[in-house]
């Protein structure tokens, strides 16, 4: 009943969201720009924001608990990232060509990740888990990854398995799951998955799959908390300790058959704790206060 009542509430206040809805739906799918946006029983459409707090079209204040899934650590709209982006954009946008604010950036990153020898820009955090999983597949010259089951790594194929959404299998041995149709039937096949916050079963699983294991990914502190603490203690402090194969880096104190990833959040706080496990950094839109990058950087060899 009270659930009831409080999506009465919802629908009685936003009936500007709703007109807008009406006319969306008739091009977007939903009426939205991706499923995030989707709230049942229809979405609401953001004004503005500011700080803490967004607002809807029909003028009413939410404190905004996700902040775009993490990057906007600043708050909305904070005045020393507004007037950076205003200089910007009266220098231009998307040049093709790279400028030297981007090697004062990388320099940053460095700065603070001192296992960091080279970086790579790209556009958004998924485009970075891409490219940082092909050079894990480049190097190693194997083509299974392994994630955790209910963790989020961008949306291409091979992350986009048993995540927040599709989940199979024995609780301490999940099965690959896709989260979206139209995949390849043998996606699911190539990700092998391993519970959330279960060590044991983790370095089990990771152990058993280590020779065929191009990389492992993990987001050592996840944007929507699922926790963090046993990835440090299973991946971090040696745990797994599987020898690796002629001709393939060997990632001290994490897996030795592949690489680690991890979508690493601050200024080198999970990234400088696990730096020595880390083989490729995967970084999203946190490390420019949301306005859409993606960076990932890794050993230079």
């Amino acid at each position: 009943m009270f659930l009831q009542d409080y999506v009465d509430q919802y629908v009685a206040r936003t009936q500007k969201s709703e007109a807008v809805w009406n006319d969306a739906k008739t091009m977007l799918p939903g009426g939205v720009a991706g499923g995030a946006g989707f709230l049942a029983p229809r979405p609401m459409y953001v004004e503005r924001a500011q700080g803490g707090r967004f607002y809807d079209l029909d003028g009413n204040a939410y404190i905004d608990l996700l902040l775009g899934g993490g990057p906007h650590i600043l708050g909305h709209s904070p005045e020393c990232v507004v007037a950076a982006v205003r200089r910007q954009l009266e220098r231009g946008t998307s040049y093709m060509l790279f400028n030297e604010m981007g090697v004062e950036l990388a320099k940053l990153i460095r700065k603070h990740q001192p296992h960091v020898e080279m970086i790579r820009f790209a556009n958004t955090g998924s485009e970075a888990t891409m490219f940082a999983l092909r050079v894990a597949r480049s190097f190693t010259k194997r083509e299974k990854i392994a994630k955790p089951e209910g963790g989020y790594h961008g949306q291409h194929d091979t992350v986009l398995v048993s995540g927040t959404h599709s989940t199979a299998g024995p609780e301490r041995r999940p099965e690959g799951s896709p989260e979206s149709a139209g995949m390849p039937s043998d996606v699911p096949g190539r990700t092998v998955i391993f519970p959330w916050n279960d060590a044991d079963a983790t370095v089990a699983i990771v152990e058993e799959h280590a020779a065929e294991l191009a990389a492992v990914i993990l987001e050592p502190m996840p944007g929507f908390g699922m926790g963090m603490a046993f990835y440090f203690a299973a991946l971090g402090a040696g745990r797994v300790t599987y020898p690796a194969a002629a001709g393939v880096a060997r990632i001290t104190l994490a897996v030795g058959g592949g690489w680690l990833l991890g979508d690493v959040l601050g200024l080198g706080l999970t990234g400088q704790f696990i730096a020595v496990a880390l083989g490729i950094t995967a970084y999203g839109a946190l490390c420019a206060a949301a306005v859409r990058p993606g960076v990932w950087p890794g050993p230079a060899r």
